[in-house]
C-alpha cells in the first residue's frame, strides 16, 4: 500500500500543495515524526556547503553551523547544528504564507496593483529560524523582540513543469522585502532582511535550472526586478548528469534515503514507525514521477503489472532513452559476462529484465541481485537480501559482504540504504567487475542460506 498514490487515484490528485503540506511536517522539528531537525539539518546542509566561504563571520547561516575535525589536510567541515525543541534555536514552519506586494498604507497603489493583477504572492512554505539570546531574564514581547534573528527561508515546490518560475520567486522575494517590515520594528528588519534566502523543489529539468539560475546570479543586463544569491536548488528525484547546465544542488529523494539509512544505522534516534513507512512511500512516489496506481498501469510499473523482456536487446528497444549508447553497451555487455560468471551454478536462472530492473538474478526463485537505474550513464547493483534474511542481521552481513567482495579483490566500498547493499557504476566502467559483484553476492547469498539452515536443523 502506498498512500501516496492512493490518494492521487481516481478524481482525487495530490497536487503541490499536499506535497508542501508533509514537507512541511518533516521539515518541523517540532512534529511528531521523531525526526528532529534532522530533514531540516539535511537540507541547510546543502546551503552550507555552497555558500560557506570566506572567513567565519562572513558565512551565510554561521549561527546555525559548526566544524568538526578532520584527521587530513582539507579544512574543517561544516555541519548543522540541532535544532530540535531543546536546543537553542526556535524554528517556526507556516504553509501557505501570503505576502503583500505593496507597502502598508499605499492605498492608491494597492488599487492600482488590484486592477493590474493580484496583490499579494503565496510562497508555499516560509520557515522562520530564530536563536535564543540569554539576557539574564526573561524577555518580553513578541517573537521578533526577544529571539535574534537567523534565517527566513522562502519554500517553492514544484511537481510540474513551470515556464515562469524566475518571475515567481522573484516576486515572492520582491513581496517578502515589501511586507515583512510592517510586521516587525525597524531595527528588526535591518537584521532579517541581511538573512532571507529562497529554496526551490523541482522535477529538475534543464528550463527549470536555468530559470532558477538566472534568479539566483542575473546577468548585468537582466532586467529581472528581484533576485537573491542566497538560494539553492533542490530536486525531488535524483536528475541525470549534464554538464551543460547547472544542475540541482541536491534531491529530497537523496535526503530521505540517507535518513533511512541513518535510522537502520542507529546513528539518529528511531523515527516514529507510520511516519518512517511514510517516508518509504513517498520515496517509491517520487521515484514513479508522482503517478498513481493507474498511471502506473499505463507505464507498466504497477506491482504484478510489471512488463518483462525477453532479452535485453528487447528491452533496450522498447525503451532506448533509458540509458546513453555507452550505458546500454555497458549492460549488454555484463548481462553476458554474467551468463558466463554463474554458468554451471546449480539452481541458476536465466536473468530477467525488466525498466525497473534491467538484469535481475534469481537462484531457485530468490533474487539475490538486481542491476537497476541511477542516472541515463550509471547503474546500481543491489545485494537483494531482503528476500531471504531478517532487517535486523544487515550490519552483520553487511560486513559480511566487505570482506567477499575484498576477497575477490574488489575494493570498491559498499553502500546500503532501505532497500539494500549496493555498488555503483558508471558507463566506462568493466562489465567483468560488474559480473564479478554479482558472483559475490551469489556467494554471500549461499553463505547466508547455509547459516541459516545450521541454526534452524
Amino acid at each position: 500500500m502506498n498512500i501516496f498514490k492512493i490518494l492521487n487515484s481516481g478524481d482525487g490528485r495530490l497536487k503541490e500543495p499536499n506535497l508542501s503540506a508533509f514537507l512541511a511536517y518533516l521539515l518541523n522539528p517540532k512534529a511528531d515524526h521523531g525526526l528532529g531537525s534532522d530533514f531540516l539539518g539535511k537540507v541547510l546542509q546543502v546551503f552550507i556547503d555552497e555558500h560557506a566561504k570566506g572567513s567565519k563571520e562572513e558565512k551565510f547561516l554561521q549561527p546555525l553551523w559548526s566544524t568538526e575535525e578532520t584527521n587530513d589536510e582539507e579544512e574543517d567541515k561544516p555541519y548543522i547544528l540541532d535544532m530540535s525543541i531543546n536546543s537553542r534555536f526556535n524554528v517556526d514552519v507556516v504553509l501557505e504564507k501570503a505576502l503583500r506586494k505593496i507597502e502598508e498604507n499605499q492605498e492608491e497603489k494597492e488599487e492600482e496593483s488590484r486592477k493590474k493583477g493580484k496583490t499579494k504572492e503565496i510562497v508555499d512554505i516560509i520557515i522562520k529560524i530564530t536563536e535564543h539570546k540569554k539576557t539574564g531574564k526573561e524577555d518580553v514581547g513578541n517573537l521578533f523582540e526577544k529571539e535574534e534573528p537567523v534565517v527566513l527561508i522562502l519554500l517553492e515546490n514544484k511537481i510540474k513543469k513551470g515556464k515562469k518560475i524566475r518571475e515567481q520567486l522573484s516576486q515572492q522575494y520582491e513581496a517578502s522585502i515589501k511586507d515583512l517590515p510592517n510586521r516587525m520594528p525597524e531595527d528588526e528588519w535591518f537584521k532579517w532582511k541581511k538573512n532571507i534566502c529562497t529554496i526551490l523543489i523541482s522535477t529538475g529539468e534543464k528550463e527549470i535550472c536555468e530559470q532558477f539560475q538566472s534568479f539566483k546570479n542575473p546577468k548585468s543586463d537582466d532586467h529581472l526586478e528581484k533576485h537573491n544569491a542566497n538560494s539553492i536548488h533542490l530536486s525531488w528525484n535524483d536528475v541525470d548528469v549534464d554538464d551543460s547546465y547547472e544542475q540541482p544542488s541536491g534531491s529530497i529523494k537523496r535526503i530521505l534515503i540517507d535518513l533511512l539509512k541513518e535510522n537502520m544505522d542507529g546513528t539518529i534516534p528511531p523515527i516514529n514507525t507510520y511516519a518512517l513507512d511514510t517516508m518509504k512511500a513517498l520515496i517509491n512516489f517520487i521515484e514513479d514521477d508522482f503517478r498513481s496506481d493507474a498511471d502506473d498501469q499505463q507505464h507498466g510499473g504497477k506491482k504484478g503489472k510489471v512488463i518483462k523482456f525477453p532479452s535485453i536487446d528487447a528491452l533496450e528497444n522498447a525503451i532506448p532513452t533509458l540509458f546513453t549508447s555507452g550505458m546500454w553497451e555497458l549492460v549488454k555487455q555484463t548481462n553476458q559476462q554474467i551468463l558466463k560468471v554463474m554458468e554451471g551454478e546449480a539452481g541458476i536462472e536465466e536473468p530477467r529484465h525488466t525498466e525497473g530492473h534491467v538484469i535481475a538474478c534469481f537462484s531457485k526463485g530468490k533474487k539475490f541481485a538486481s542491476i537497476s537505474k541511477k542516472s541515463k550513464k550509471a547503474v546500481r547493483i543491489t545485494y537483494a537480501y531482503r528476500t531471504f534474511y531478517d532487517k535486523k542481521d544487515s550490519p552483520e552481513n553487511f560486513e559480511l559482504l566487505r570482506r567477499f567482495l575484498e576477497k575477490d579483490k574488489i575494493m570498491i566500498q559498499p553502500k546500503m540504504d532501505h532497500w539494500g547493499y549496493f555498488l555503483e557504476f558508471e558507463e566506462n566502467s568493466d562489465p567483468q567487475i560488474l559480473a564479478n559483484v554479482v558472483k559475490v553476492y551469489y556467494e554471500l547469498y549461499k553463505h547466508i542460506l547455509s547459516l541459516k539452515e545450521n541454526n534452524n536443523p
